[in-house]
């Protein structure tokens, strides 16, 4: 705190009193006396206005420079005194600032004091102090030190302070045993309520360790419980007839309470009239106990139960009915809810085995808690023969599918052959195994993945994502090479199913919510993680919606071409593009461009069509879809190149006249296949041999015959007579390869196949010189061949021209 001023001695102007410098003392006839007199008043005038100039000058520095806490803090560590600094100036100045200073002293040391009393009671609150003496010796600490730093300034001052300090702590003291004995009570309510909670459990152990004692004992046991209760923890409260009140008629509820569920066990299946109505059949005035009751339901240990209702007044008796109703609303309803709760259980336990997986030792355990072990209920049977299923759960799944149809096939037709009606354990057995087959084959036409890799327990969802996603791909290809065939799949059947719809729709929910950047960079993993395999992964995503726009991107496997066709699929982008056209070329249209990039690849566009079926609607709808992104692509390129309409088109048309070649013979080759490039003389060489000298070599079975034995061999000369007349090698489906038929007039073109129901397909990485599905055997292309191959070629093209 900056020092007071120092005080300095000012002459002041007085008004009301003539200026001494003033007085002429020139006439002569003023006396001595009268000169006295002036001097007199002037200098009481004089002194009278000095102390009240010192006193104002005191009150003023005192205020411009206040006291601190600081200060007083430490005067007091110190034990000095902190208004000796002030006095700078006379008696006047110096006794005025002392007056003013102290009070301010006083005032700090009273809000000092004041916020002690608060922590004290706040101490009372909080439990660290726990009786009046504490906080006595508490309040008190500061007070003597406080007087007695005071009395040091102004001992006057300091035995006001003193005063007033005690009669604060008198009340503060008041107001901390107030606090005290709230407490007390609050913990005597405490243990009140906790010592009647334990009488209650105590006194309902009692009624139901000893549930037909006489009535006696049980009210002698309850006075005890309430006496002891009362004695021990319910006097110490103010207020302990109320707390006693209370605890009595929470006995007797309990004990109602007790009678009631008793009651209900024995009246299960009664209806609340009825129940009543046979314990109102006690004749109290019987002196023979066991005879004052007449009704034919209580047995002889149970007869308290009548007595107890008929002892109670019409006011207890109305609560025991309302309890007594709800115990037996439960009571009759536990049976159906149980057999509700075992159905449910039962049709849980039924998912389970629809996944594949046996059901939990836990529903059956819950299972057979609560079911009714009556052998001629359907339930009871129903779990058996889910347990007993359950349990060869594992030896079903290990089992070919193909076996396990071919067993339920034949139960079928012993059950219509024998005629006879089987037991209902039988039925249920079957049951389950029709479900389990069907289940089976319902999966197979909608998520094949899916069922194979769960029956056989080897079920891991693939992050496409993660460092190991090539690991978990070639372990699911593993499984489907290997699990497929026991399915009556063919390898071009299950080598086209690699991911589940769960997995298939994840990956399109994250592609169609990503930006361009995002999307380039999925398409990018798909095709590492999945490699060879990534045809058929794109197979299943474009099946199940990925643009088509995002398909040749993949297709092309180029950075440049990818995120063009990427950026199609942006909202918005084509509206753009279209604007753009209108703004740089007039009398250009889309629809134009579309004419225009369709007609360029029109040689491509026809031989899919017809490789895949004239009334395939889904290629004609992916060739429109195919069509349309070029067109787009085809704006976007004239922005870059300047408006050259033509220049674009063909760089934009050459993406699919140079990664597609057309063969003579109508099917079509890519240049790139799984990101690697395909050698289409080798294919082209490949199929031409196999179809001149090595078909008799596959073994294949004429159309209509059982796969296993053809009777005639006439229609064997005549089938493969019609294969080396009419066969041709067509584009599979599954975009893949080439498989080889016979173009039928009403079924159109048909794949062949050998006694192991195999087709004949070659695929377009497979450029080994082997016959496809013969167990390796070798074939020779020889040079005469690529030369019967190439004049053949030469043929056709003279025919088209």
């Amino acid at each position: 705190m900056a020092q007071l001023p120092t005080y300095k001695k000012m002459t002041p102007t007085y008004e009301g009193i003539a200026g001494i410098t003033d007085v002429v003392i020139r006439q002569e006839n003023i006396t001595s006396q009268r000169i006295n007199k002036f001097l007199d008043t002037a200098k009481t005038e004089f002194q009278a206005k000095a102390v009240e100039y010192a006193t104002d000058k005191a009150v003023e520095d005192a205020i411009r420079n206040p006291i601190t806490a600081e200060q007083l803090d430490q005067a007091m560590d110190t034990g000095g005194n902190p208004v000796e600094s002030y006095l700078k100036g006379g008696t006047a100045y110096n006794e005025a600032i002392t007056k003013v200073v102290g009070q301010q002293v006083a005032g700090e040391l009273n809000i000092e004091l004041a916020q002690h009393n608060i922590n004290v009671l706040e101490q009372v609150r909080k439990g660290e102090l726990t009786n009046s003496e504490e906080m006595l010796a508490k309040l008190k600490e500061p007070i003597q030190a406080q007087i007695e730093f005071f009395a040091n300034i102004d001992p006057v001052m300091a035995q006001s302070f003193g005063s007033n300090a005690t009669a604060n702590a008198h009340v503060a003291l008041q107001n901390g045993i107030k606090i005290f004995k709230n407490k007390e009570e609050e913990k005597a309510v405490a243990n009140a309520s906790l010592t009647m909670k334990q009488g209650i459990d105590n006194f309902s152990k009692f009624l139901t360790i000893y549930p037909d004692s006489d009535p006696k004992i049980i009210q002698k046991y309850k006075d005890t419980v309430l006496k002891t209760t009362i004695d021990t923890s319910l006097s110490m409260t103010r207020e302990q007839e109320k707390y006693s009140q209370i605890f009595k008629k929470a006995l007797d509820e309990q004990h109602t309470l007790h009678v009631a569920k008793d009651a209900s066990e024995i009246y299960t299946g009664f209806n609340i009239n009825e129940a009543i109505n046979d314990l109102e059949k006690y004749d109290n005035t019987k002196i023979d106990f066991n005879k004052a009751y007449s009704g034919n339901v209580l047995t002889a240990d149970k007869q308290n139960l009548a007595k107890y209702y008929h002892d109670m007044n019409i006011e207890e008796q109305k609560s025991f009915k309302s309890l007594l109703r709800d115990e037996l609303a439960t009571a009759n309803s536990g049976l159906a809810a149980n057999t509700t709760k075992v159905k449910k259980l039962l049709k849980r336990g039924d998912s389970y085995i629809n996944t594949f997986q046996p059901v939990p030792i836990e529903t059956l355990n819950e299972i057979s808690m609560l079911i009714n072990p009556d052998p001629e209920s359907q339930d009871f049977v129903d779990f058996q023969a889910l347990q007993k299923f359950s349990a060869n759960l594992t030896t079903y799944n290990k089992r070919p599918y193909t076996d396990l149809v071919a067993e339920n096939n034949q139960n079928l037709i012993d059950r219509i052959n024998t005629k006879t009606s089987e037991s209902p354990e039988e039925l249920a057995d079957m049951a389950l195994l029709n479900g389990y087959v069907k289940n089976i084959q319902d999966g197979l036409k909608i998520d094949p993945t899916a069922i194979v890799t769960q029956r056989v327990g080897d079920f891991e969802p693939i992050d496409l994502f993660s460092e190991n996603a090539s690991e978990q791909i070639e372990r699911r290809r593993k499984t489907m090479d290997t699990q497929g065939p026991l399915y009556g799949m063919s390898k071009s059947m299950y080598s086209n199913f690699i991911l589940t719809n769960e997995e298939v729709s994840g990956f399109l929910n994250q592609y169609m919510k990503g930006n361009g950047e995002q999307k380039i960079a999925m398409l990018r993993v798909l095709d590492n993680a999945f490699g060879d395999d990534s045809q058929a992964a794109m197979l299943q995503l474009s099946e199940a919606g990925l643009p088509s726009s995002a398909q040749m991107a993949s297709y092309f496997n180029d950075a440049t071409v990818t995120e063009q066709f990427v950026s199609l699929e942006t909202p918005g982008k084509k509206k753009e593009l279209e604007q753009a056209l209108v703004d740089n070329n007039e009398d250009m249209t889309i629809k134009k461009i579309r004419q225009d990039v369709a007609t360029e690849i029109l040689t491509f566009t026809d031989s899919v069509k017809s490789q895949s079926g004239f009334d395939n609607t889904s290629v004609v709808s992916y060739l429109n879809s195919m069509t349309e992104d070029l067109s787009y692509l085809v704006v976007s390129e004239m922005q870059r190149n300047g408006n050259d309409y033509d220049a674009a088109v063909t760089k934009v048309t050459d993406l699919i006249n140079e990664g597609y070649n057309v063969t003579k013979d109508g099917y079509y080759i890519p240049t790139r296949y799984n990101n690697n490039r395909v050698s289409q003389d080798i294919i082209e060489d490949k199929a031409y041999s196999i179809q001149e000298n090595y078909l008799l070599s596959f073994d294949p079975v004429p159309f209509g015959s059982d796969l296993e034995e053809v009777t005639s061999e006439q229609e064997r000369t005549k089938f493969y007579q019609n294969l080396e007349r009419f066969g041709m090698w067509q584009n599979s489906l599954d975009g893949k390869g080439l498989v080889f038929g016979i173009e039928l007039p009403i079924a159109g073109f048909t794949p062949i196949q050998n006694y192991k129901g195999e087709k004949l397909f070659l695929q377009f990485d497979d450029t080994s010189y082997t016959l496809p599905n013969s167990g390796g055997m070798p074939i020779e292309i020889t040079k005469n061949t690529i030369q019967k191959r190439r004049d053949k070629i030469l043929r056709k093209g003279q025919q088209g021209n």
